[in-house]
C-alpha cells in the first residue's frame, strides 16, 4: 500500500484504520502587471500595483502566506519624500481594506535627483492568520508615494505579482465530501 492511500491495513489488530484527514493547501499566483506612476506628484497617492483574490471558506482557522515581488525602474526622478509598500486585505462585509503586516519602503528620504544605477527589486513575504471562517478576501499591494515625486523618464512597477500559499491551522474536514 503506498503513502497516498487512505487506511492501513495493521497487521497486528488485523484491522483497517482510517488515517486523519490532512488540510487542504490552496496555491493562488497572480498576474503581473505594470502600473506607470504619475509623472509629477505632490502630498500622499496610493496607487494598487498588485491584487489578488482568495477564498479560504473551505479552510478551518486558515493562514496565509503572501509572497510580493516586483521591479522599480526609473532612469532620472526627483523624490522628496518617499515610496513604500504595503498589503492590504478586504474581505466581505468590510467597508474600507486592513492592513496586512508592516509597510516596506523603496525609495525614500532623497531630496536631490536620484539616477538608479538599475532598478530596484522590491520583494517581501508576510504572512495573514487573522482570517474568519468562509471568507473570500481581496489582497492588494499598494504604493504609497509621500511628498513630491517627479520623474522624467518615467517611474513604474514592472513585472509586479502578488502569490499566496494558505493552509489550516486545524483540520476540521469541511471539504471532504461524504461517501
Amino acid at each position: 500500500m503506498n503513502s497516498m492511500s487512505r487506511g492501513y491495513y495493521d497487521p497486528c489488530g488485523k484491522e483497517k484504520k482510517r488515517e486523519e484527514e490532512k488540510c487542504p493547501t490552496i496555491l493562488k499566483c497572480g498576474c503581473p502587471s505594470t502600473v506607470q506612476l504619475p509623472v509629477v506628484t505632490t502630498g500622499t497617492t496610493n496607487i494598487t500595483i498588485a491584487s489578488l483574490n482568495l477564498d479560504t471558506s473551505c479552510l478551518c482557522d486558515p493562514v496565509v502566506r503572501i509572497s510580493f515581488s516586483g521591479a522599480f525602474t526609473s532612469t532620472v526622478s526627483i523624490v522628496t519624500g518617499g515610496i513604500s509598500l504595503q498589503v492590504y486585505k478586504q474581505c466581505k462585509n468590510q467597508l474600507t481594506p486592513t492592513p496586512v503586516g508592516p509597510s516596506w519602503p523603496v525609495v525614500g528620504l532623497v531630496s536631490t535627483a536620484l539616477a538608479l544605477p538599475g532598478p530596484v527589486y522590491p520583494s517581501f513575504t508576510i504572512c495573514d492568520n487573522d482570517s474568519c471562517f468562509d471568507e473570500c478576501c481581496t489582497y492588494t499591494v499598494v504604493a504609497t508615494i509621500s511628498g513630491v515625486v517627479g520623474a522624467t523618464a518615467g517611474a513604474a512597477f514592472n513585472n509586479s505579482s502578488l502569490n499566496a500559499i494558505v493552509t489550516c491551522q486545524n483540520s476540521c474536514n469541511k471539504c471532504r465530501r461524504d461517501k
